[in-house]
């Protein structure tokens, strides 16, 4: 795991280097302050939903 600063996390995603973006806030925060592209996912959904490629860039935030 490794921690981005925001203009690195910027870089990735326009290089569409990132293959999943998630949002791991409640709701209400999700609903107003989410990034484009970013989907919920709770912390007690995430070992569910990882993709099976070990090696893809997973950003949560």
């Amino acid at each position: 795991m490794q921690t981005m600063k925001m203009g690195a996390l910027k870089q990735a995603l326009d290089a569409g280097s990132v293959d999943e973006l998630y949002d791991n806030r409640g709701s209400d925060s999700y609903n107003n302050l989410h990034l484009a592209g970013a989907s919920q996912l709770s912390v007690s959904e995430v070992e569910g939903r990882l993709p099976e490629n070990k090696h893809a860039m997973l950003v949560f935030y």
